[in-house]
C-alpha cells in the first residue's frame, strides 16, 4: 500500500471518529429501550437476590423499564455467573454477583467456565454486608467463646450450614475452625436461604449467614446471632459483638454485592448504568430497605469495583487453600 493510500485511510478514520463518538454517545443516552434481567446466581433468599430484587424495583421506576430477576442457582453460584457472562454485552443482561461467585468460585471450583478480571465489565459495588453468625436456640450457649468450648468439648457433632461449597460463609466456617482449633463439619446448600432454613430446622446448627437472610429468623426467636464477622460491629447491630472481639483476635470476612455485565459491553453504557444505579442506591427509601437488612451502601464507580476485585483476587487463594487441606 502507498503512502498516500495508508494517509488517506488514516484520515478517513480519524474524520469517522466523532461521528462513531456521537453514535456511543446516543446509545447510551437511549439506553435502555427494553426489559434488563438481572441474573442472580443463587436461590431467593440470599444476599444477591435481596439487593437484586430491592434495587430492581426502583431502578424499573427510574429507567421506565422492567428490570426481572433470574435466580440461577447451582455450582456455587457460577452457573449463573456464567450465564451473564457469555451473553450479549449489550448492558440488558447482568451479574447481581457476590465475592462468593465472582471471586471466590475462581479459586475454589475445580473447573470454571469464566475469569473473572475477563469476563466481566465492573459496573458498581452496591454494598457490603456483615455476616452474622447464628445458631440454633436449642444449642446451650449464647456467646462466641461457648461455642468454641462447646465445639472442643463436642468434636465432630456440630455441623455449620453455607450457601454452597467454597462460596464466602463456606470459607468463614472454614477461617472459624482453623483459628479456634475446632473441628465443625461443613454442610453446602444452594444459596443462603435454604442454609438458614435448615439452621432453623435442626438439620445444622450454625451458620455464618448474611445479616439481610438471618435477621427475620433471629427477631423471630428461630436463631441466636452471637457475632458478627468484620473487624467493626455492623451498624444495624452494635449491641452484638465481632468475633475477634469476643473470641478469635484477628478474625475477620467480608462480603460484598455488585453489577456486573458482560466484558465488552460499552463503556458507555456502563457509564449510565452505575449512573442510575448509584442514583436508585441514594434514594431514600432504598437505603432505609437495605439499611435496615444489614446492608453498607457503597455505590463505587467501575473503577473502583475493579480494585476490590482484583485485591480480594490476591486475598482469597490462600483461604480457600486452606480449607481444602482440612
Amino acid at each position: 500500500m502507498s503512502d498516500f493510500r495508508r494517509h488517506l485511510g488514516r484520515r478517513h478514520l480519524l474524520a469517522a471518529a466523532p461521528a462513531l463518538l456521537l453514535t456511543c454517545a446516543a446509545q447510551a443516552q437511549d439506553f435502555p429501550t427494553k426489559p434488563i434481567k438481572f441474573v442472580v446466581g443463587f436461590a431467593p433468599g440470599g444476599s444477591a437476590d435481596v439487593m437484586a430484587r430491592i434495587l430492581g424495583q426502583s431502578l424499573s421506576d427510574r429507567i421506565g423499564q422492567p428490570v426481572i430477576t433470574d435466580n440461577r442457582a447451582g455450582a456455587a453460584g457460577t452457573i449463573g455467573a456464567d450465564i451473564v457472562a457469555r451473553s450479549a454485552p449489550d448492558g440488558y443482561t447482568l451479574l447481581v454477583g457476590s465475592v462468593s461467585n465472582v471471586v471466590i468460585s475462581a479459586t475454589t471450583m475445580p473447573v470454571i467456565p469464566f475469569v473473572a478480571t475477563t469476563a466481566f465489565a465492573p459496573i458498581v459495588l452496591t454494598a457490603t454486608i456483615p455476616l452474622v453468625l447464628v445458631i440454633n436456640p436449642s444449642l446451650p450457649l449464647s456467646s462466641v467463646r461457648e461455642l468454641v468450648k462447646y465445639a472442643k468439648a463436642n468434636p465432630d457433632k456440630l455441623s455449620f450450614a453455607s450457601g454452597g461449597q467454597g462460596v464466602s460463609n463456606h470459607l468463614a466456617g472454614e477461617l472459624f475452625n482453623r483459628m479456634a482449633g475446632v473441628t465443625i463439619t461443613h454442610v453446602p446448600y444452594k444459596g443462603d436461604g435454604p442454609g438458614v432454613a435448615s439452621v432453623v430446622a435442626g438439620e445444622t446448627q450454625m451458620m455464618f449467614a448474611t445479616i439481610s437472610t438471618a435477621m427475620p429468623q433471629v427477631q423471630s426467636g428461630r436463631l441466636r446471632a452471637i457475632g458478627v464477622t468484620t473487624a467493626k460491629r455492623a451498624s444495624g447491630m452494635k449491641d452484638l459483638p465481632t468475633i475477634a472481639e469476643a473470641a478469635l483476635p484477628g478474625y475477620e470476612v467480608n462480603v460484598w454485592n455488585g453489577v456486573l455485565a458482560p466484558a465488552a459491553t460499552p463503556a458507555t453504557v456502563v457509564r449510565k448504568l452505575n449512573d442510575e444505579i448509584v442514583r436508585t442506591l441514594n434514594l431514600p427509601e432504598v437505603r432505609s430497605r437495605l439499611q435496615d437488612l444489614g446492608f453498607e451502601i457503597v455505590g463505587s464507580t467501575p473503577e473502583e469495583f475493579g480494585e476490590v476485585i482484583r485485591a480480594d483476587l490476591q486475598k482469597w487463594p490462600k483461604i480457600a487453600k486452606d480449607a481444602e487441606s482440612r
